[in-house]
């Protein structure tokens, strides 16, 4: 049977999680497409039901529901829908659950804003082995939709923990042996210089840079080398080239120049 109103509760809920607030009260948020879709499903995320127009699509045990196409368009938030979304329960981690093992690498988001920045650091972090990621109050979400998209499928694979208290996270990746190193224009050393073995890396606002907490709790500030006109890359791109050095740094081994 085919969901063709907008008054359905199945639908409504859905709707409703395009908005922050209600993503976090429900603790649901939505992956759109064909490829989050599938690889929300090969990564066992949590998925609570899909919506489809397809009426043949089969997801196995998930609860699959199909809906009008009038319906799903309403309910997309892309130029070009492609018919299935998920909606995915959030799962809830804590900062003793990201730190376990040796030479870890984790990723703190403190303050960033743009969704598709904070997306593709989650990426980054997925692609180079980090443990987890932990996002400070006042950081944009990172279930937002687009950072969704722009994670392509990485938020499904690293666990993410919501802290109020920088100052309690410092203090307990510090008790643990972590380092704790920061991006900033006004860093005195580069990557490549410094050992980020066991480290928990900062990226800040897109204008502001990290938070006056953060750059107190920091051993040590960092940034990237630029030989050209530029004065600065952006955060993602940033994240990229660190989080690169960090995982360089572990198949060799260590610091090795």
């Amino acid at each position: 049977m085919m969901i063709t109103s907008l008054d359905n509760p199945i639908v409504k809920m859905a709707a409703s999680l395009r908005q922050r607030k209600y993503r976090y009260r429900l603790k649901k948020y939505v992956a759109e497409g064909v490829k989050l879709v599938e690889e929300a499903l090969r990564s066992n995320a949590s998925v609570d039901f899909i919506l489809t127009v397809n009426q043949e699509a089969d997801y196995g045990d998930v609860k699959t529901y199909v809906v009008s196409e009038k319906i799903f368009k309403k309910l997309s938030e892309v130029e070009s829908p492609q018919g299935v979304m998920a909606v995915i329960n959030m799962e809830e981690h804590e900062l003793s659950d990201i730190m376990s093992g040796s030479n870890n690498l984790l990723v703190v988001l403190d303050g960033l804003q743009d969704p598709g920045n904070i997306g593709t650091i989650i990426r980054a972090a997925d692609a180079m082995g980090a443990g987890g990621i932990v996002v400070f109050k006042g950081t944009g979400d990172v279930y937002n939709p687009k950072a969704i998209r722009a994670s392509m499928g990485s938020i499904f694979h690293i666990p993410v923990v919501f802290s109020q208290d920088p100052v309690v996270v410092y203090q307990e990746l510090k008790r643990k042996g972590m380092k704790i190193a920061a991006t900033s224009l006004e860093g005195d050393v580069y990557p490549y210089e410094i050992d980020l073995m066991n480290t928990a890396v900062i990226f800040g606002n897109e204008g502001n840079g990290i938070s006056r907490v953060s750059e107190e709790q920091s051993d040590v500030l960092v940034k990237i080398p630029m030989d050209g006109m530029a004065e600065s890359l952006n955060v993602a791109m940033s994240a990229a080239i660190i989080l690169y050095e960090a995982l360089r740094q572990r198949k060799r081994g260590g610091l090795r120049v």
